[in-house]
């Protein structure tokens, strides 16, 4: 069975949770922010991830939330149809594959809403960081 994670890099631990995980060689860095920049924490801007995990980091757009700015709107997938094969693709390669977002509580984030979704599709145990 294929494994899941999901972490938000503003969660306390984050940055340590994260070296954790992509010590494993066979996980893939899935970056579903619609756009992959922050200010506040440099290193988790999309030039900075791709120096550090070269081919094994990916920003798929599509299933960034595109009422990310606004809490009080409900979330929406900017293209699930497009975005979720990507990662279904490397989940059925036996990759296991870490979501990545920038909110800190999963309960509240898309993040757990694009998990739900590759749970739908392919059998994946998933673990939120």
């Amino acid at each position: 069975m294929s494994r899941l994670y999901t972490l938000g890099y503003t969660a306390s631990g984050a940055d340590e949770r994260l070296e954790d995980v992509m010590a494993d060689g066979s996980v893939v860095l899935v970056d579903v922010r619609l756009r992959p920049v922050s200010r506040f924490r440099p290193a988790y801007r999309r030039s900075v991830l791709e120096q550090c995990f070269g081919v094994r980091y990916h920003h798929v757009p599509q299933l960034g939330n595109v009422n990310y700015r606004d809490h009080s709107l409900s979330i929406i997938l900017a293209d699930q149809d497009g975005g979720l094969p990507l990662v279904v693709r490397w989940l059925e390669q036996g990759y296991a594959v870490c979501l990545l977002c920038a909110c800190s509580r999963v309960t509240s984030c898309h993040r757990v809403v694009v998990a739900r979704l590759l749970q739908e599709r392919c059998l994946c145990e998933v673990v939120d960081l």
